[in-house]
């Protein structure tokens, strides 16, 4: 589920410019809440966006030199991640 390398399968699987919540890999390690004292790393988010977890990649966009992803990626990510 990978928005940079292939196209989308299907259209709900995509990130949406115009109506997701962009946010950087360090604002969106800070979505996620802490377990037992400790937070997600930004370093975590980027292996989620670039290699994921189980087959399932984080969505997410390079614009410029910075990858970039979504409030509502994150939320479609943790599904998918749990149903694998």
């Amino acid at each position: 589920m990978s928005v940079s390398n292939a196209p989308a399968t299907n259209p709900e699987d995509s990130i949406n410019l115009l109506t997701e919540d962009m946010v950087c890999l360090t604002q969106a390690a800070k979505e996620f809440p802490a377990i037992n004292g400790r937070r997600v790393n930004r370093a975590t988010i980027w292996r989620w966006a670039r290699h994921g977890v189980g087959g399932v990649q984080l969505d997410h966009l390079k614009i410029g030199s910075q990858l970039v992803t979504t409030k509502q990626a994150i939320t479609r990510f943790i599904r998918e991640t749990q149903s694998a």
